[in-house]
């Protein structure tokens, strides 16, 4: 427990089962990318079989707890290794989930203060994770990418219609979809960060695009600019610009989970 800063408390699985869950959600409503989790995927969560596991520990769950609300959750594992008579054990975060920034460090901080670890292994993280700011040397962070997470828009003005955007502002968008030609179509965007309204419309488009471009900027990451420098968008600089600042989002998507 660090002074004004709440406390990290370990829990067991049963107990697990009951905040994990409430965390989870809470996290997922500001996060773009996330999937909800029906009680059936939580079981397999909690299911944890040996042939799991790789050789490390059963799962292992710590809360982060601040005056009596639990905002954060690690659940991890550790692999006991020893050579030349030295540690070198390793910790595996499976999954860390923060509902704050606070909670984020101190569930960080827990981590690789463990007693007798090594070295501190991850799985799925966000573009843009706390962690990268947060060691002493940044250096020895190894990150690898992988696509985790693609979308592709069929319903267009309702999916347009779901989100909110950044700022308020206008847009006709025009879909030439091949696959699906009667998904596309020209649509009236008009939003902003309280929601949203989309409708198709026979005005001239001012972006022109591929549904697959469209849904690469449809969770707020990416660029409208560069699809146009590589000609998968077409459209006046004035209007990239306006969907580029309505699209974006203060988060990069990130969905934790597997396919």
């Amino acid at each position: 427990k660090r002074q004004g800063q709440g406390e990290v408390l370990l829990v067991g699985a049963d107990d697990a089962r009951g905040l994990l869950p409430e965390i989870y959600s809470a996290v997922a409503t500001d996060q773009p990318g996330f999937l909800s989790r029906r009680a059936e995927v939580w079981d397999l969560y909690f299911e944890d079989l040996e042939s799991w596991r790789g050789g490390f520990t059963s799962n292992r769950y710590a809360i982060f707890r601040n005056g009596g609300e639990d905002l954060g959750y690690l659940r991890y594992r550790v692999k006991d290794t020893w050579k030349d008579n030295l540690p070198k054990n390793e910790l595996l975060a499976a999954e860390l989930m923060a509902r704050t920034p606070e909670a984020e460090i101190e569930l960080w901080r827990f981590a690789f203060s463990t007693d007798l670890v090594d070295q501190v292994r991850t799985q799925n993280r966000p573009e843009d994770d706390l962690i990268d700011h947060l060691l002493a040397d940044p250096r020895r962070l190894n990150r690898s990418y992988v696509d985790g997470l693609w979308a592709r828009l069929v319903d267009v003005p309702a999916a347009l219609a779901a989100r909110r955007y950044r700022t308020e502002g206008r847009l006709v968008i025009e879909v030439e979809d091949s696959f699906l030609p009667d998904q596309g179509g020209r649509f009236l965007l008009e939003g902003g960060p309280e929601g949203a309204e989309c409708r198709p419309t026979s005005d001239e488009p001012d972006l022109t695009m591929d549904p697959i471009s469209l849904g690469s900027r449809y969770l707020g990451g990416g660029s409208f600019a560069l699809s146009r420098s590589v000609g998968r968008v077409t459209g006046s600089d004035d209007a990239i610009r306006r969907a580029d600042t309505m699209f974006s989002w203060h988060q990069q998507p990130w969905c934790p989970h597997y396919f």
